[in-house]
């Protein structure tokens, strides 16, 4: 048997690749080394910061996006607001409105019941005898003018007048002749100061 040893203690060299020898980095001093990676660390360091700050001016355009879209929230609601405002306003108006309205309604009924009781007092003062002529009729002031044939009928009408007025007074009272000759008397009252009492 013949034994073929696959295992050669010795390599073989193969001729014709030649090998190629790296000599690594050259050997440099302490100086050069500085010299050399200081910009190298700088530009490093430049290129980080600028990662960083556009990482800051994303998150800072983010933040903007979200302040706007709460101004538009917001504006919205104020729109909202001064809508409901402006509302409440008309109606405040309208409520004034209608309270004056109320308040003129009220005032003339108390008017015209002021205004009837003093009618009525000078139509339950009345006496017989007496005629009036003309009767200017408000609350603050009122004129009577008229006649009787008796000067007793206008003072009895006077006393009558006095317990429904505070202020009475003769503007005028004269005796006169009709032409049938007989005589009659003619009176002016001014009266004022209403007291009501009725």
């Amino acid at each position: 048997m013949i034994k073929i040893n696959l295992k050669p203690k010795k390599e073989r060299k193969i001729k014709g690749v030649p090998k190629i020898k790296l000599g690594g980095l050259p050997q440099l001093s302490l100086k050069s080394q500085i010299i050399y990676f200081v910009p190298v660390i700088f530009l490093i360091g430049e290129i980080s910061y600028l990662f960083y700050i556009n990482k800051q001016i994303s998150d800072l355009n983010t933040q903007k996006e979200e302040l706007e879209q709460k101004k538009t929230k917001l504006n919205a609601f104020k729109k909202n607001i001064d809508d409901l405002l402006r509302e409440i306003n008309e109606q405040k108006k309208l409520k004034e409105e209608v309270n004056l309205r109320i308040a003129t309604i009220e005032n003339l009924s108390n008017q015209k019941k002021d205004f009837s009781k003093l009618l009525d007092a000078v139509v339950y003062s009345y006496t017989d005898g007496i005629w009036l002529t003309s009767a200017n009729l408000s609350i603050e002031k009122s004129s009577l003018s008229g006649f009787a044939f008796s000067p007793d009928y206008i003072s009895t009408y006077y006393s009558n007048l006095n317990r429904y007025f505070d202020s009475i007074s003769f503007s005028q009272t004269e005796m006169k002749v009709a032409n049938a000759g007989f005589p009659y008397y003619s009176f002016n009252f001014e009266i004022s100061s209403f007291k009501g009492g009725l």
